[in-house]
């Protein structure tokens, strides 16, 4: 048996057909979804790709280490689990990786137990200065002329025609397939975990001509595209009616390409004859926000961000099925295993959706999703199938923040019921600190037996020079 796990950077579920979605962005995930298993609740644990992935790829608790901030103590705690690639490696499969995601490297452990990974992330990291570049210039700009200040705006509008940046700051879609179809071509057709990650629906979002015009009648400039990503991030609260909605359009035309590329993957495994021996997983590491809550992009534990799509295709799934209860990303390694029927691995936190498929029913009662938040701020959301509360906490681990929102009468999470539903929030409250407390310690012991080996192995290093 095979598995292809494929990831998609900043798909929100409710812009999929399967999902309900009115466009028709999503022709061949939608078959997938009716051959396979699709989950109508499936929550990631992170709001962006670094807090999301440890718990996908490595099935633990979303860490509460922000990379940025803390990037050694951020690598140390994941170097001390074992990702799914590396317990498949060691069982014998082959094991593939590609993307262009600059948290996804060796820099992170991410390369672990892939025999072939593949991280084409210099054009991004370039962008991913830029950007950084242009948050600083922004937050100097507010110092000295005042938040939201008009000539603040201008500037910054001026900074994002300067910049030379005429091609997309990732490897396109078509370049990882192709070489995720080259290496299948060179290997033999069983036992193999290929994950491919794609980056084209993260901002900013660069259709091609062709799939542009099938959700808008004008054409644009790839300077008006950078210029719109500019001004959502760092002025999201200026975007206009009509600009978002050129947004969705671009947004959409990514998917339906990204959906092709998924086609074009299954076509070449049909006519290998290893399609009917081959799992196949779809997801996405977070959604993306459209000023649903005064945001563009992501960053944010509200379900915009957090609930992703999820399907399950394969020999040994069954076909039709929907899943209504909620499940979350943490799960996704312990079902690897259980599909492939390999023994029980320790070290994963998750458990098997194999089980909710079969039963249709789950005994975890909620979920903890992270979000790293600008001025190191963390947020925290815990999720039940009703209720949703999230805790935001500064660098001090002091809560700044409270909310409440009742997810079966307001699903967009427009009212905070927290001054009103004291009880609940309170529970909730208590489930959240409660998680804080143990990971910050568990993190935290980590880091410092790391510290006292690296200390230890100094001072052998100095004695035997002696």
């Amino acid at each position: 048996m095979n598995i292809i796990f494929v990831t998609i950077d900043s798909l929100r579920a409710d812009h999929l057909g399967c999902y309900g979605y009115s466009r028709n962005t999503s022709p061949n995930i939608d078959k997938l979804a009716k051959k396979g298993v699709l989950f109508l609740q499936a929550i990631s644990n992170g709001g962006g790709t670094p807090e999301a992935f440890p718990s996908i790829l490595f099935s633990i608790p979303p860490l509460l280490i922000n990379p940025i901030v803390s990037l050694n103590d951020y690598r140390i705690v994941l170097k001390s689990y074992i990702p799914i690639s590396e317990i498949l490696k060691r069982e014998g499969f082959s094991t593939a990786a590609f993307h262009s995601n600059p948290f996804l490297t060796e820099l992170y452990g991410y390369g672990k137990g892939f025999e072939v990974f593949e991280s084409s992330i210099v054009s991004l990291s370039m962008h991913g200065f830029f950007e950084k570049i242009g948050r600083v210039a922004k937050k100097c700009m507010d110092k000295v002329l005042g938040k939201n200040n008009k000539l603040s705006y201008f500037l910054i509008q001026l900074y994002s025609l300067v910049i030379p940046r005429k091609e997309a700051p990732y490897l396109r879609a078509t370049e990882i397939t192709q070489k995720a179809i080259s290496w299948l071509e060179k290997r033999k057709p069983n036992r193999f975990f290929l994950w491919i990650h794609y980056m084209d629906v993260h901002h900013p979002y660069l259709p091609s001509k062709d799939y542009l015009k099938m959700f808008l009648s004008r054409p644009v400039s790839t300077k008006k595209i950078f210029q719109i990503s500019q001004k959502m991030v760092n002025f999201p609260n200026k975007i206009s009616k009509e600009e978002r909605d050129l947004l969705l359009a671009l947004y959409d035309a990514q998917i339906r390409f990204v959906d092709e590329q998924i086609g074009l993957l299954l076509d070449e495994l049909e006519e290998k004859g290893s399609l009917d021996e081959t799992i196949i997983i779809v997801t996405a590491d977070h959604g993306e926000e459209f000023g649903e809550h005064g945001v563009f992009s992501h960053g944010t534990v509200y379900d915009s961000t957090i609930r992703v799509p999820l399907i399950i295709q394969g020999p040994t799934i069954p076909s039709g099925l929907i899943i209504e209860e909620q499940v979350e990303l943490l799960d996704l390694a312990p079902t690897i295993i259980d599909i492939l029927g390999l023994r029980e691995i320790s070290s994963l936190h998750g458990e098997s959706l194999l089980k909710v498929i079969k039963e249709r029913r789950t005994k975890k009662h909620g979920i903890i999703s992270v979000a790293y938040a600008k001025a190191n701020r963390i947020l925290v959301s815990y999720r039940t199938k009703k209720w949703k509360y999230i805790l935001t906490m500064n660098s001090k681990n002091e809560i700044t923040g409270r909310e409440l929102y009742n997810l079966s009468s307001d699903p967009g999470e427009t009212k905070n019921l927290y001054s009103i539903e004291k009880e609940k929030a309170r529970e909730l409250e208590l489930r959240i600190l409660d998680y804080v407390s143990t990971e910050k310690l568990k993190e935290s012991s980590i880091i410092e037996r790391e510290k006292i080996r690296r200390s230890v192995e100094k001072i052998r290093l100095r004695t035997n020079k002696r």
